[in-house]
């Protein structure tokens, strides 16, 4: 009778347990509350379930106090990075990639053990995890962007590319036709949600930029120690198409490449119409400090004296204003002095067809 006692009590005990495990884990008010479940619930609550654990709601209001949408008492980065930090301990991924990358907000230490965790979600098979590993280190690891290329996740796969059209990287040889191929496989891929809108569009568009320079030859010249034989990559036709891609996708610096081959002809037919055309959607989309700016300018300038346009070139120069980033007016120097340092082409009285004294008077004129 004794004996049996003891059984029950001890298959009691074992029930409790699993019991309790079972609460433990899958309690709805710990670890199964999702950011979807936070969008229905107010700010009182949400702030509540963090102060009761709840890595979602730490982490919700690690963020929300980031960005001032909400306020608490004596608020400091300090006091903000310990509900990131709280989340991560506890697995929260997004927390533990914003505890690794703001580690320096922590108490001395706790890098370590940002890095210990996001380790620990790189082996699982993360892409972005190697990434972050890689580009968060002090000393980068090659073999965790190899790693993150290789698990296919987008920015590592387009920053491998861009490597790639150099040198050598890690374990990977310098080869262009290897660099073409994941720049144009990251291209097609679509943006993750963890990146910002403005960082894809930037890294699209310098893939477009690399691309460009592959196909066009522009490359060879900043390659060394390489023999312009080993460059087999050159195909004009292939530059053109990029550069329309990449202009149709908004890419500035593409839109400025692909109106000067139009005023060129150079494997387009020279149109004059389309590249004023191209030059002036410029204006429209970027800042009148930003280069690519001052280069469309110089630009659309050079286009209207290549058609001895002077009379209309000079009425633009007059009523032009580019101004810097301290507000001083640069736009004589920047379209004559330094015309070749913005990336300009040719100087502005050598375009074919164009007579020198007609374009030497006009510029006497200004």
């Amino acid at each position: 009778m004794q004996k049996m006692k003891k059984r029950l009590t001890l298959k009691a005990c074992a029930v409790f347990f699993v019991l309790c495990s079972i609460s433990i884990f899958s309690s709805p008010t710990r670890a199964q509350v999702t950011a979807e479940d936070l969008l229905s619930l107010p700010t009182d609550r949400i702030v509540e379930l963090a102060r009761m654990g709840e890595p979602e709601a730490q982490y919700w209001v690690g963020r929300a106090l980031e960005s001032r949408a909400i306020q608490m008492p004596n608020t400091s980065r300090e006091s903000i990075a310990q509900w990131f930090m709280r989340a991560a301990d506890q697995g929260h991924e997004e927390a533990i990639y914003h505890f690794f990358n703001n580690a320096y907000y922590y108490p001395e230490g706790r890098r370590a053990v940002a890095l210990q965790l996001l380790n620990m979600i790189a082996v699982r098979g993360s892409g972005r995890a190697y990434y972050e590993l890689w580009g968060g280190a002090v000393t980068p690891n090659p073999n965790h962007l190899l790693e993150a290329a290789r698990l296919e996740y987008r920015p590592a796969i387009l920053q491998l590319g861009g490597a790639l059209k150099f040198s050598d990287f890690g374990s990977e040889r310098w080869d262009l036709e290897r660099a073409v191929t994941l720049l144009q496989a990251g291209i097609a891929m679509p943006r993750e949600p963890e990146t910002s809108p403005d960082s894809y569009f930037n890294q699209v568009c310098n893939a477009y930029y690399d691309l460009w320079r592959i196909f066009s030859g522009e490359l060879t010249s900043n390659v060394r120690d390489r023999s312009i034989e080993d460059i087999s990559n050159i195909d004009p036709s292939a530059a053109v198409d990029v550069l329309i891609r990449g202009s149709d996708f908004g890419c500035p610096l593409m839109t400025l490449n692909l109106a000067r081959l139009y005023r060129d002809g150079e494997g387009v037919e020279q149109d004059f119409r389309v590249a004023e055309r191209l030059a002036r959607q410029l204006f429209a989309a970027l800042e009148e400090s930003d280069i690519i700016y001052a280069a469309a300018n110089f630009l659309l300038v050079e286009i209207l004296v290549a058609q001895e346009a002077f009379e209309e070139a000079k009425e633009y120069v007059t009523n032009l204003s580019l101004r810097d980033d301290y507000g001083v007016d640069r736009s004589l120097l920047v379209l004559f002095s330094n015309g070749r340092y913005f990336g300009v082409g040719i100087p502005i009285c050598s375009a074919d067809g164009v007579s020198p004294d007609a374009c030497q008077d006009y510029l006497d004129s200004l």
